[in-house]
């Protein structure tokens, strides 16, 4: 695993994935665990774009481009638009809008102020969104409805 944080001029470091990082009890990753960790002392202005598993917990201004699942970790503060080929968990507050080829859950204590392009959107109970959701399969079922009232013209 890869964490990043700002400690003064220290130089980011490299942890084993079987070392842990202590996180709250109530917080789980989803779909796998991230190879890499920007923390809540990091903040980030611009374009980020990964190919692994990566949570953000830090203040991002920008565009996330996602080749790998996304976990936006619950002191995560984001504005600014994601792009994702795989699965997208929110638990921290995001002002932008996700497309994602995957899933998009939006986790208990997520704040999400944007619109949402995707396959499957999960919403928990608690969680604050604020937009539009769009499927992203959606001229595949257009066409599908369209045909059962065919019969009825």
């Amino acid at each position: 695993m890869l964490k990043f944080s700002r400690m003064g001029s220290e130089p980011a470091t490299t942890v084993s994935s079987r070392e842990s990082t202590p996180s709250p009890a109530s917080y789980t990753p989803a779909y796998s665990e991230p190879e890499g960790l920007l923390s809540e002392d990091v903040e980030l202005k611009g374009t980020l774009h990964f190919s692994k598993a990566l949570e953000l917990n830090c203040k991002f201004q920008g565009e996330l481009n996602a080749d790998g699942p996304l976990t936006i970790g619950p002191q995560a503060v984001v504005k600014g638009e994601i792009k994702a080929s795989s699965n997208v968990v929110v638990q921290g507050k995001i002002q932008g809008n996700i497309v994602a080829e995957g899933t998009v859950e939006l986790k208990s204590q997520a704040l999400l102020i944007g619109d949402v392009t995707c396959t499957t959107l999960i919403i928990q109970q608690g969680a604050v969104f604020s937009g539009c959701s769009h499927n992203s399969k959606a001229s595949d079922l257009s066409s599908a409805f369209g045909s059962l009232f065919q019969h009825l013209d």
